[in-house]
C-alpha cells in the first residue's frame, strides 16, 4: 500500500515562497507506519481516519489500525496500520480461510490458540508470512491406549491413522504380518483404544498311524460260520505337515498342507468258510432215552435198566455170579481200556437210588460195581476228570460210559455229543 504526501509538498512550496514558515508550523507532525514501512510528514488532518483518507492509505475490511479513526491527531502520533492477508489453515481434516494480520506463521498460530512448540506445521514459525505461501496444516498430537501383545501403554502421538501408529510405536510388528483394531485406516481420536497383534506361519511336522483294511475271502476247506485269519493286519504310518497361524505366539488355527507315507499298511485277510457242516447222528444225543434203555433181550438190562428207579445198589451185591464175571473182566483188561463216551443231563433216578445230578462228576457203566470210581482220560487233549459210578447204561451199541454233563464238559465238547476216552479204574 502507498502512501500519498502531497502536505508536504504543499510546505516545501511554502517555504520557497518565503511566506508560509507560520503556516508550516501550523501543520501537526505524525508519522504512519505502514506494514512497517515508516513515513513522517505534517498535516492539518484532525483525526487519524481523516489523515489516511488525505494521505492515501486504503484501510481493508480486515485490517488493523492503530490508533481507531475517530482519534484526533496530536504532534508526534503514530499511526500504525498492518494490512490483512488471507491465509488456509488445515486442522485435521478440516481446511479455513482465516484473516490475520500476524508478521509471521509462529505469530498466526498463537493467534489461533497453537504453542508452535507443541504442534506439527509445514511451515517454519519464524518464517515470515505470506499470503501467497503454500496451505498451512496443524497437527496436533492425541492420547491413544495401545496394546501391543498383551501388554497396554498410553502413546502419545501424531500418527494420522491407526496403521501409521503402529509403524511408528512397533515397527518390529508393522515390519510383518500383523493384524489391529480397529483396522490400519481408522483415523486416531483422544482416548482410542488400539490393539495390535503379531502374526506368524510354522509349520509342524508329526506321525500318524493309518488304520489297515480287512479283506474277506472264502474258502470250501473250511466249515461254514468259521473264520481263519490268513494275513494279520499291520497299521502303516504317515508323516503330516501342518501349518499353524500363531497370533501373539498362540496356535488360532492349522491346516494340513503336507502328507506323506513312510510305511504303508497291511491289510487283513480273513477266511471264512463255506463248507456245509453235517448234522450230528442220533445216537451222539447220548441223554435220549433210547440211550438209556436196556435191549429186551439182555438179562442185566432186565435187572437194572436205566430209568428204572427201584433198583438199589445193593442187588448188585446179591449175585456173585454178576460180580464174579466182572472181577474176571476187569483183570482181562488190566482194570481199564479205551472206549466210546457219551452223555446225558436229564434229572432221573439212578440205580444207586440217588436222584441223577447232571452237575456232578458221575458216570454209568454197565457192569462196573456201583460207587466205583474211574480216571477218564480225554487222550485228544490230555485232560482228566475222576467220576464216581451211580448208574447203569449206556445200552448203544460201541459205549460203555454216560458220563454226567458237568463230567463230560470237563474234558471235552459236549457239542460233539460222543469222544473217545481212556478210563482206569482207582477204586471204590
Amino acid at each position: 500500500m502507498g502512501i500519498k504526501v502531497p502536505a508536504a509538498i504543499g510546505t516545501a512550496a511554502l517555504l520557497l515562497g518565503g511566506g508560509g514558515v507560520a503556516t508550516y508550523y501550523a501543520q501537526t507532525p505524525v508519522k504512519i507506519d505502514v506494514n512497517g514501512k515508516v513515513e513522517e510528514l505534517r498535516t492539518f488532518d484532525d483525526t487519524v481516519g481523516e489523515l489516511l483518507t488525505n494521505h492515501g492509505v486504503k484501510v481493508g475490511e480486515h485490517d488493523k489500525v492503530t490508533p481507531a479513526a475517530s482519534t484526533p491527531l496530536k504532534s508526534g502520533t503514530v499511526v500504525t496500520v498492518q494490512t490483512a492477508s488471507a491465509v488456509k489453515v488445515k486442522v485435521g481434516d478440516e481446511t479455513k480461510t482465516i484473516w490475520t494480520t500476524a508478521r509471521t506463521y509462529g505469530d498466526l498460530l498463537k493467534e489461533l490458540g497453537y504453542d508452535p512448540a507443541k504442534i506439527r506445521t509445514n511451515v517454519d514459525p519464524a518464517a515470515t508470512l505470506r499470503a501467497d505461501g503454500p496451505e498451512i496444516e496443524v497437527q496436533q498430537p492425541v492420547k491413544v491406549k495401545l496394546t501391543v501383545g498383551g501388554e497396554e501403554r498410553e502413546v502419545e502421538t501424531y500418527a494420522k491413522n491407526v496403521e501409521e501408529l503402529v509403524k511408528e510405536a512397533a515397527p518390529e510388528i508393522a515390519a510383518g504380518e500383523h493384524r489391529t483394531n480397529p483396522a490400519g485406516e481408522v483415523a486416531l481420536s483422544d482416548n482410542l483404544a488400539v490393539s495390535v497383534s503379531k502374526v506368524e506361519k510354522k509349520d509342524v511336522v508329526e506321525k500318524q498311524e493309518i488304520p489297515f483294511k480287512t479283506v474277506k475271502q472264502q474258502s470250501a476247506n473250511l466249515d461254514k460260520g468259521k473264520t481263519e485269519v490268513k494275513t494279520k493286519g499291520v497299521k502303516g504310518v504317515k508323516e503330516v505337515t501342518k501349518t499353524q497361524t500363531l497370533v501373539d505366539g498362540k496356535v488360532e488355527s492349522e491346516t494340513v498342507s503336507k502328507e506323506n507315507v513312510v510305511t504303508k499298511p497291511v491289510d487283513e485277510v480273513v477266511v471264512e468258510g463255506t463248507r456245509e457242516v453235517k448234522a450230528a447222528a442220533k445216537p451222539a444225543e447220548a441223554s435220549r432215552a433210547e440211550n438209556r434203555k436196556a435191549p429186551a433181550n439182555n438179562s442185566s438190562a432186565k435187572s437194572e435198566p436205566a430209568k428204572r428207579e427201584s433198583a438199589p445198589a445193593k442187588q448188585e451185591e446179591k449175585k456173585p455170579e454178576a460180580k464174579k464175571s466182572d472181577d474176571a473182566a476187569l483183570r482181562s483188561t488190566g482194570r481199564g481200556g479205551t472206549c466210546t463216551a457219551s452223555f446225558y443231563w436229564e434229572p432221573q433216578p439212578t440205580a444207586s437210588g440217588e436222584r441223577f445230578n447232571p452237575n456232578a462228576m458221575t458216570a454209568a457203566h454197565k457192569t462196573l460195581p456201583l460207587g466205583t470210581r474211574l480216571r477218564v482220560t480225554n487222550p485228544a487233549n490230555g485232560k482228566s476228570v475222576v467220576v464216581r459210578i451211580n448208574d447203569r447204561g449206556p445200552y448203544i451199541g460201541g459205549r460203555c460210559l454216560d458220563l454226567s454233563k458237568a463230567s463230560f464238559a470237563a474234558i471235552g465238547n459236549t457239542g460233539s455229543g460222543v469222544m473217545k476216552v481212556r478210563y482206569e479204574i482207582l477204586g471204590r
